[in-house]
């Protein structure tokens, strides 16, 4: 089953609530979720009526690339377009020994894992492209999330050390280990030492996560972040789906 096919699954369209969103950014955040290809513009001007009712301030909307007909009335609707970001899937993950300089992260340095967030998403994530975020709260949500899968236990976290220094991490959620499959979460190599090969001997250490068993990885990122898909293509990752992002704020 594809990413496109897990999306459109649940049958059905609905507007949800982004608690996390809405602590960072102190404006009410939501979502449309859609759960089918065919929906109509009668159903996307109710939702946003009952956005507009409810007190939300900004809403984001993700759809296959190839759903033309959600693009036109996402936009009649007051959504805007703001990038296209692609998923990514890995097969055929073999189990081996952990790379050079590459460790199981079992705290310590969480305030370097932060830094390296701090570093790597200062730009050009969507929220950074929408004027209604301070690229300050935009950099804070990305540290925020940090933190929160530092505590989580369905998170692992791969770092790469260099000289005793911490230069580079991954994290990936097990949640779905029943159905055999890891989803890539944060993934970070610190200024000055890109062009290394870091980021591809922790996306390859991934598969030495021994017992768990994973048969797939997934990954989203921006179309626009060339390096990461270089280093995903680079490294077996195959294009899934592409997703173009809308979002809607309030006037």
């Amino acid at each position: 089953m594809n990413g496109l096919q897990e999306e459109t699954d649940k049958k059905f369209l609905s507007l949800e609530f982004l608690s996390f969103d809405t602590n960072i950014f102190g404006i009410q955040c939501g979502k449309i979720f859609f759960g089918k290809k065919n929906f109509s513009k009668s159903e996307i001007s109710y939702l946003v009526n009952q956005a507009h009712n409810d007190g939300y301030r900004h809403l984001v909307a993700k759809v296959p690339k190839e759903w033309n007909v959600a693009e036109s009335y996402l936009k009649e609707n007051g959504f805007q377009f703001i990038l296209e970001s692609v998923e990514l899937r890995k097969d055929n993950l073999t189990i081996s020994s952990l790379p050079e300089n590459i460790l199981s992260y079992d705290g310590g340095e969480d305030e370097r894992l932060i830094e390296l967030t701090r570093e790597a998403f200062s730009s050009g994530t969507r929220f950074h492209l929408d004027d209604v975020f301070s690229a300050g709260k935009a950099t804070e949500l990305h540290e925020q999330w940090m933190i929160n899968l530092i505590k989580s236990p369905n998170i692992r976290i791969l770092t790469h050390k260099s000289n005793d220094v911490l230069t580079g991490y991954i994290t990936i959620n097990c949640r779905e280990i029943e159905q055999e499959k890891g989803r890539i979460g944060l993934f970070a190599v610190g200024r000055g030492y890109s062009g290394k090969g870091i980021g591809g001997s922790l996306l390859k250490a991934l598969e030495c996560l021994d017992p768990l068993n994973l048969k797939t990885h997934w990954a989203m990122t921006e179309s626009a972040n060339q390096g990461a898909l270089k280093t995903y293509f680079g490294n077996g990752f195959k294009p899934v789906t592409y997703w173009n992002v809308f979002h809607w704020n309030s006037k």
